[in-house]
């Protein structure tokens, strides 16, 4: 694919009093700055793709892309925006990508950000939860509920002892956190100790506060060209799945990641042993470690050990999150997937960046959602050695479960959390459980809430109402 990076830019992320669009100004004139030397300036500007989270809602603002290219002062130039929840970055820059594939625009920008530290957390979180099913959304549950129950089906799955893997978490954002005091722009810079990380309050078990990605301000920009630059946009990758947990034939991994990175590696000809540098979610901790093992990156249940190796620190064999990730940059949702990929393009080549030889390719995975809408991009240095390819993992073939698939009528509990901040309307604490059952010959795994703590491997009875399925 003939599409070239001419530069990047970021604003500094974190409680910002600035507007939406001073800090998409921010950071495209930092874009703009790094593209010089390629010839590109404001004048070379073709279309601008937005990236941007309800801003009617969040923002009381509509016609994002007008307003932000008036602001920029690139009235004139083609503008839209796009929106694929938490994803939304990444989704401007592969739509920025393919307008310049297409032949349609010689150079585009796609700029992302959001805005939220003005309204409250729970106002905040309560909007963030409408990205999960509404089904599943009227039982109480949350993204951080959700990805709880996500963190212990993984452990359990992979037969790891609590304890081993909050170790596991604890090293992730100990990594992360570390990661980001080298990041002028991150949220946190501040190092965190595993002391600490088992110390913080519980959210949602076994989710600890210092498992969970910050609500953040910020932006990002990259400019996207035809011409030929060292930093290439060599492969995109782009796949869903359902919203729903109760309908995906799959929770110990996440299919949406598998494809896109199939796809992605496929189109940049390269594999999973050719990447020396990857930036990927980790909204939550264990979303880290099951991101990195479905990229390929490493075995199914092999990032614990690579984490307590040193392996995915920077200047380890495959750096992970190197920017401090979500955990520590921050989450502005509409620029976290450009941010990521700005932050390869700032380490490609650099000596130190890995153990070895300077990364010459790099990997990013940005995922909207809890993994409904996952886009995955490789860039590659200017001579980058032939590639490797190596396997990445299989892309499972099980179909969703249909809409219309009766209820389990009981089942035994796989996973279960206590959420200890639910949304406006119900009262603390809310149980929830990932309950696998048989129901008109199809065997499911379904989400139920219950009005007691439910152990693993405990079989209990489910029943319907008008709220969701409870366990009796």
């Amino acid at each position: 694919m003939n599409a070239y990076i001419a530069g990047g830019g970021l604003s500094r992320f974190g409680k910002r009093p600035e507007s939406m669009q001073q800090l998409m100004s921010e950071a495209a004139e930092e874009a703009f700055g790094a593209a010089r030397p390629h010839g590109i300036t404001r004048e070379s500007v073709d279309a601008v793709v937005v990236g941007i989270l309800n801003p009617a809602e969040f923002l009381d603002e509509g016609n994002s892309a007008s307003l932000i290219t008036d602001h920029l002062g690139l009235t004139g130039a083609a503008a839209w925006r796009v929106e694929t929840a938490s994803s939304t970055g990444a989704a401007a820059l592969h739509a920025a990508c393919h307008a310049v594939a297409s032949g349609r625009f010689g150079t585009v920008l796609a700029l992302g950000g959001e805005k939220k530290s003005h309204q409250g957390t729970a106002q905040v979180t309560a909007r963030l939860a409408r990205m999960i099913d509404r089904s599943e959304r009227r039982m109480g549950a949350t993204m951080t509920s959700l990805a709880a129950l996500i963190t212990e089906y993984y452990r359990r799955a992979h037969r790891l002892g609590p304890e081993a893997f909050e170790a596991v978490r604890g090293r992730v954002a100990v990594k992360n956190r570390r990661n980001g005091c080298a990041n002028p722009y991150a949220h946190f810079r501040r190092e965190i100790t595993l002391e600490q990380f088992s110390a913080s309050r519980r959210v949602s078990t076994p989710l600890r506060l210092f498992d969970c990605g910050p609500i953040s301000d910020g932006a990002a920009a990259l400019l996207v060209t035809s011409r030929r630059t060292p930093l290439r946009l060599s492969g995109l990758g782009h796949a869903t799945d359902t919203q729903a947990l109760s309908r995906r034939g799959h929770l110990a991994f996440f299919a949406a990641t598998r494809r896109a990175a199939a796809q992605a590696y496929r189109m940049a000809g390269a594999g999973p042993a050719d990447i020396g540098l990857a930036e990927v979610h980790d909204a939550f901790t264990a979303i880290e470690v099951i991101s990195a093992e479905d990229l390929g990156l490493f075995p199914p249940g092999g990032y614990a050990g690579a984490l307590q190796a040193g392996r995915a620190d920077p200047g380890g064999e495959l750096p992970v999150n190197p920017s401090g990730g979500l955990l520590a940059r921050g989450h502005p949702i509409g620029a976290s997937g450009l941010a990521q990929v700005v932050e390869l393009c700032r380490r490609l080549g650099k000596e130190g960046a890995r153990k070895g030889r300077p990364p010459h390719r790099g990997i990013a995975l940005s995922m909207g959602g809890l993994a409904t809408n996952n886009l995955v991009t490789i860039v590659e240095l200017e001579g980058a050695p032939a590639a490797l390819g190596g396997e990445p993992p299989p892309v499972p073939g099980t179909p969703p479960v249909p809409m219309e698939a009766p209820d389990p009528e009981d089942g035994v509990v796989r996973a279960a959390t206590t959420l200890f901040s639910p949304p406006a309307g119900f009262e603390a604490p809310l149980h929830f459980a990932l309950v696998e059952g048989q129901a008109g010959g199809l065997g499911r795994t379904v989400l139920a809430r219950a009005f007691r703590e439910v152990g693993a491997e405990e079989r209990v009875r489910l029943r319907r109402t008008e709220q969701g399925l409870f366990i009796l």
